[in-house]
């Protein structure tokens, strides 16, 4: 039995994925102005957006002023967050920290203050929106984390 062939490999042996990095936004493709709340969620749609908008409405708070929203399939990494400036509140919707980069134990509902961010990890909005437990537990962290 020869042990020794040293042919290499065929292509189909390499083809597939050894790790699976998501697709990072660059810095230069953001489109943050200095806001101080960022929301995060992946592919939301008309009613996420929506039921999101009643909920800064009623925290008295301009979704379109107040809010920076990445609504993306790609995902912002933590390193890139660090670098921007004015930024305070992390909303995180239906993400999970690790896909970000951001190597913590966030409980669901539960605020945490993490270096200079208070960050609030919840479930994706449309499980938020069919949900009215979910809701009041979005609710009071939420008012508590932004002092409203």
């Amino acid at each position: 039995m020869d042990t020794n062939n040293n042919q290499e490999p065929s292509s189909h042996f390499f083809d597939f994925d050894v790790y699976h990095f998501p697709d990072f936004i660059a810095q230069d493709d953001m489109a943050y102005q200095g806001q101080s709340i960022a929301v995060f969620i992946q592919d939301a749609t008309a009613d996420e957006l929506t039921l999101l908008g009643k909920i800064f409405q009623a925290l008295g708070k301009d979704l379109n002023k107040d809010v920076w929203i990445v609504n993306d399939s790609k995902i912002i990494s933590y390193t890139t967050l660090s670098e921007l400036k004015g930024l305070e509140y992390l909303l995180i919707f239906g993400i999970a920290p690790k896909v970000m980069g951001l190597n913590v134990a966030v409980q669901l509902y539960q605020p945490l203050s993490f270096q200079n961010y208070q960050i609030l990890l919840a479930h994706r909005l449309a499980v938020i929106g069919a949900d009215p437990n979910k809701k009041r537990q979005l609710w009071g962290p939420l008012q508590t984390m932004l002092k409203t």
